[in-house]
C-alpha cells in the first residue's frame, strides 16, 4: 500500500503526517473504555496522553502525536505500507511504536532516490513492558490501560526508538513488513543538509 505522506519541518526535522496510514485505533476515553481495535490488547488511556495532533518533543525530537477522538484511528499495525516523502539525506529516524502480546523485530526498507534500497531493524518492544527492550527508551507512559470495556491495571507505554541511516544519497521512501501486533504511532526524520 502506497502513501504520499505530507511533512512539517522543525529545526533539523521532517514530522511525518500519518494519518493517511493510520489503520488501527488503540486509544480510548475513561468514558468510551470499548473505543478501540478488539484484537488490541489494552488501549492506551486518552487522559494520560498528548493532546491530538500536538507536536510534542521525547528526548529533543518532535513528533505529532495522533488523534485521540472516539472511533479515530491513531496508529498502524504493519501491514506492507510503503509510505513516501520529498527526498532528503538522513542521519536518523525516530519512531514511537509498541508491540502487542510481545516484543518483536521488524525490517525497514529504506529508499533511496537513486533506486537502491538497505534494510534497517526496528524493534517493537511490548507496551506491557516495564521497561524499555530492543534498543528503546522510555516515551509515553500510562499508568493503566482499557480492554472491553473496563480497566486493566497495568501500565502500558508507548516506546522512543531511533534507527541510524548516515547517507549521503537522499532517501525518498521507507516500507514495512506485515506484522498486526507491531504499531507505528509517529515517525520524524533528521535531514543531514539541516544538521550540519
Amino acid at each position: 500500500m502506497p502513501f504520499n505522506v505530507p511533512l512539517s519541518a522543525r529545526a533539523s526535522f521532517g514530522i511525518m503526517h500519518l494519518n493517511e496510514v493510520f489503520n488501527n485505533d488503540a486509544i480510548s476515553y475513561d468514558s468510551n473504555r470499548a473505543d478501540v481495535n478488539e484484537w488490541f490488547l489494552g488501549a492506551y488511556p486518552a487522559e494520560e496522553l498528548p493532546e491530538s495532533e500536538q507536536t510534542i518533543c521525547m528526548a529533543d525530537v518532535p513528533f505529532v502525536f495522533p488523534r485521540k477522538d472516539d472511533g479515530a484511528s491513531n496508529n498502524f499495525y504493519l501491514a506492507n505500507q510503503v509510505v513516501s516523502f520529498p527526498p532528503m539525506k538522513l542521519v536518523k529516524l525516530f519512531f514511537l511504536c509498541a508491540g502487542d502480546f510481545g516484543d518483536y523485530s521488524e525490517e525497514i526498507e529504506i529508499h533511496f532516490l537513486n533506486g537502491s534500497k538497505q534494510i534497517r531493524i526496528l524493534g517493537f518492544p511490548d507496551g506491557f513492558n516495564s521497561s524499555p527492550t530492543l534498543g528503546a527508551s522510555y516515551g509515553l507512559r500510562c499508568s493503566h490501560s482499557h480492554h472491553k470495556g473496563s480497566d486493566l491495571n497495568f501500565p502500558r507505554s508507548i516506546w522512543l526508538q531511533e534507527v541510524q541511516v548516515n547517507s549521503n544519497i537522499a532517501v525518498c521512501g521507507l516500507a514495512f513488513g506485515d506484522n498486526p501486533f507491531a504499531h507505528i504511532f509517529s515517525i520524524t526524520i533528521q535531514d543531514q543538509d539541516l544538521t550540519n
